[in-house]
């Protein structure tokens, strides 16, 4: 019996102290950090056709996503919070051209030079977040919140251009890609695990449930000549992902006092 009453005690104070942790006034920093790679290779054997065996790379595509965070905790287990969203993709399939002529291609032909077709699109936002915790026992808790943020991002892509006007030559550049703004709303979901009295883990499914809005502009730049072109997008999402970090998240939250 003593036993018994000694381990509900220990349970109950363990309890008492995570919740200790999202009371009134309690605040937070933390963050994330992404990073992903994809990439591998198709290889042909056996074809009669000589120049369709060997092996061919497939296209790369790099993630890379950091965001910082504040929480306040304006009543027990409800925190508010602001982040800072830093997200970059890139992609870099290999392709091929002609430096007399401009022309590409996506295979390898006699006389065409080999190059990178790089695509990168990076972005920098803000978000404002609400999230409800719960608890699950006394290292667990489970939250849901929504989120509202606002992002910057541009891009840009390799295009065959001559190396100077009338020269004939032609060699890869880099462009200048669509700018857009986005606005997004979005709703979360995750569990949190306290690794200490101080430390905190947490994993999340981002944006279940999103509303977005683009405003995009790019420039066009053909000798004296620039051309403005703007576009207008809203976007309703059942899913995970979008706006600075990636579907899946994981971070590490701190306890201020």
């Amino acid at each position: 019996m003593k036993k018994t009453i000694l381990t509900f005690a220990a349970l109950l104070v363990a309890g008492m102290a995570a919740n200790a942790q999202t009371g009134k006034g309690k605040m937070w920093i933390g963050g994330m950090v992404g990073f992903g790679s994809t990439g591998g290779s198709t290889t042909v054997s056996g074809s009669p056709i000589p120049s369709q065996n060997g092996t061919t790379k497939m296209a790369g595509t790099t993630n890379i996503n950091l965001a910082p965070n504040f929480m306040y905790f304006f009543q027990d287990n409800m925190a508010a919070g602001i982040s800072v969203n830093y997200g970059s993709t890139s992609t870099a399939p290999k392709a091929y051209y002609d430096e007399n002529t401009g022309m590409t291609s996506a295979v390898s032909m006699p006389g065409l030079l080999e190059y990178e077709n790089k695509t990168s699109n990076s972005g920098l936002g803000v978000g404002l977040f609400v999230n409800k915790y719960n608890e699950l026992n006394d290292k667990w808790m489970w939250y849901y919140g929504g989120n509202l943020g606002f992002n910057n991002g541009t891009s840009t892509t390799t295009s065959i251009q001559e190396t100077a006007p009338g020269s004939g030559k032609y060699a890869p550049t880099s462009v200048p890609g669509p700018k857009m703004t986005t606005i997004g709303l979005g709703a979360n979901m995750g569990v949190l695990f306290f690794l200490t009295e101080k430390w905190k883990f947490s994993a999340g499914l981002n944006n279940l449930l999103s509303f977005n809005y683009n405003m995009g502009k790019t420039e066009t730049t053909i000798g004296p000549m620039t051309t403005v072109t703007k576009n207008n997008s809203m976007n309703l999402g059942l899913g995970t992902g979008s706006f600075g970090i990636g579907a899946l998240t994981f971070g590490v939250s701190y306890v201020l006092n």
